[in-house]
């Protein structure tokens, strides 16, 4: 018997509990007294990668898609032997991105499950959830807890990912026996999808004759409504209107004191460049 790692994790809360019934012998504390140095980074023996196929039991997160500036829930799952009495681990994912997070037990757990919580509010969860009970009783994959995380609103497109990790509190799952469960782990991800556009653009040049920009013409663009804006174009021609309605219906125009330019009406689905009008004289 080692006497201890110096980590608490689920099987130390078992252990705890079979002592206190009287089902294993109180035995002596062991080691020389000094405070231990637990190494929570390097994984128990009995904690295997996705990769591995070893075992059928699984502590498991899916991957879902959500918006920036929205809430999104991650189910963790235990794919069980039926045997499990305590789970331990620790979330560990970016906080400049996913923000305010909040573990909760799932529905139907048995009576009397505790959940405890170490949150550090920098990106680290610690989690423990305990029973005097099996956590499920049959082999069918059920949700034990779930953690909900709000989306930043500046938070960059692309995918982030949710991982378990022993920073906190150690991968682990105690069984009746309150002996550590070989276990595979599955991290999750987030898919954040990218900024909505918040409008269309369009852009393009003012010419004259033979093909050069024209200075200072001014360059007014009409909604159905009848509601208009002005710009004057620069140096080489050049003008844009930016933060249009997509879908809306939109009439330009271009005034120069020497040159008269046809009307032309544009319906964007999209950014538009290279409108451009050429002046005759």
């Amino acid at each position: 018997m080692t006497k201890g790692d110096g980590q608490l994790d689920a099987t130390d809360i078992i252990q705890t509990r079979r002592y206190a019934a009287g089902l294993d012998p109180v035995v002596t504390a062991g080691g020389n007294g000094e405070r231990p140095t637990p190494t929570p980074t390097t994984p128990s023996a009995n904690v295997i990668e996705d990769r591995d196929i070893e075992t059928t039991r699984a502590v498991r997160m899916p991957s879902i898609g959500t918006d920036a500036g929205r809430s999104i829930t991650l189910p963790i799952e235990l794919a069980p032997n039926g045997d499990e009495l305590a789970m331990s681990f620790t979330l560990s994912f970016d906080p400049t991105r996913l923000t305010n997070a909040r573990v909760t037990l799932a529905e139907g757990l048995p009576a009397g499950t505790v959940l405890t919580i170490n949150n550090t509010g920098d990106g680290l969860v610690g989690v423990l959830i305990d029973s005097t009970q099996a956590l499920t009783v049959d082999s069918a994959p059920r949700a034990i807890v779930s953690v909900t995380f709000d989306v930043a609103a500046n938070a960059p497109g692309g995918e982030t990912e949710v991982r378990f990790t022993d920073t906190l509190a150690s991968r682990s799952v105690a069984g009746l026996d309150g002996r550590s469960l070989t276990t595979r782990y599955v991290d999750g991800t987030v898919m954040i999808n990218a900024p909505a556009q918040s409008g269309a653009e369009i852009s393009g040049r003012v010419l004259d004759g033979q093909g050069r920009g024209i200075r200072n013409a001014v360059v007014q663009i009409t909604d159905a409504d009848g509601s208009s804006r002005t710009t004057t174009t620069g140096s080489f021609g050049h003008y844009t209107f930016a933060s249009l309605e997509i879908g809306e219906t939109y009439r330009i125009t271009v005034r120069s004191t020497r040159h008269r330019f046809t009307p032309r009406t544009v319906e964007p689905s999209g950014n538009l460049t290279d409108i451009d009008f050429t002046g005759q004289e």
